[in-house]
């Protein structure tokens, strides 16, 4: 079985018992040294968060749906669940509507499972306890139906990604362009090659990326396939 089946099914059957159990509470994920958390209330899926780089993903959220709610996380004092709680005083402010605020959800849940069903052996621990879902806002939560339709199209996503052979490349990877001179004077205009290389400078993500492009990621990654 694929790792890509395996942490689907996974993350499906875990999602189902906690929807069955209406639980309440965050559920730990842990691959070596990335840890993922994702929160519920009655079964209900609150949030998704963690991986490599929390913060690149919620300013592309924001910047996605939400451009004119500006936050420096430098001056925020962040708790357990500090993107909901940002949410929360936005729309306590007038800055951001309850639809904004739940299209910044669904993304951050896409990407987040996407991480996830790459990952095979995933460590799982429940913490049931009310105190990670304080002042929960009911028309945000995300339900079993909603939950199941993101899962199945990150997953067919995924599928899209493997058949490219990127399977051993994530989306939270920052690449960089490294050509040696004879390839990129054989293959490259110059303007072409400073172009890719302010891209692929190291520091921006393939979701970074795809959101600076307004792409999908698979398609802005295709532009990979030729230097792996």
């Amino acid at each position: 079985m694929s790792a890509t089946a395996i942490g689907y099914k996974m993350l499906s059957h875990t999602l189902g018992l906690l929807r069955k159990k209406k639980a309440t509470g965050k559920l730990l994920l842990e691959q070596g040294e990335q840890r993922w958390q994702l929160y519920f209330y009655r079964g209900d899926l609150v949030y998704a968060t963690g991986g490599w780089h929390r913060s690149k993903r919620w300013y592309r959220a924001i910047g996605q749906h939400c451009r004119n709610f500006q936050v420096d996380l430098r001056d925020f004092e962040a708790g357990e669940l500090w993107e909901y709680q940002l949410l929360q005083k936005g729309i306590a402010d007038s800055e951001m509507s309850l639809q904004q605020a739940k299209a910044i959800i669904h993304t951050s849940v896409c990407e987040v499972f996407f991480s996830l069903i790459g990952q095979s052996g995933l460590r799982r621990e429940w913490h049931s306890s009310k105190k990670y879902v304080s002042k929960i806002i009911p028309s945000l939560l995300l339900s079993s139906t909603e939950v199941e339709k993101i899962l199945y199209s990150t997953e067919q996503m995924w599928q899209k990604w493997t058949a490219m052979g990127l399977w051993m490349v994530e989306p939270e990877q920052a690449p960089l362009l490294n050509l040696s001179p004879e390839l990129a004077q054989n293959r490259f205009s110059s303007d072409s090659l400073l172009t890719l290389a302010k891209v692929f400078n190291g520091e921006n993500t393939l979701w970074d990326i795809a959101f600076q492009k307004k792409q999908c990621v698979t398609v802005t990654t295709r532009a990979l396939q030729n230097y792996i």
